[in-house]
């Protein structure tokens, strides 16, 4: 299942702009945290449109985790 970014055709998964965060806590309180939130960049090669079943080194080496090469799968 892929990210709600990867379906928006973005990634980034981003809070709301502090403009309708303030909006939305004018009614509830406010809450300086929705100001202050960050975008959070979502990298899941696997999970990208025409993504491979593996990714491989120059070598022509199937890469594992951190990038480390793997001989054995």
């Amino acid at each position: 299942m892929r990210p709600n970014c990867y379906i928006r055709g973005d990634f980034f998964h981003r809070k709301k702009h502090a403009v309708f965060a303030l909006c939305d806590d004018s009614a509830t309180g406010f809450n300086v945290d929705s100001l202050c939130a960050r975008d959070v960049f979502v990298w899941l090669p696997l999970l990208l449109p025409g993504a491979p079943d593996y990714f491989k080194c120059t070598c022509g080496e199937r890469l594992i985790k951190h990038g480390t090469v793997a001989s054995y799968l």
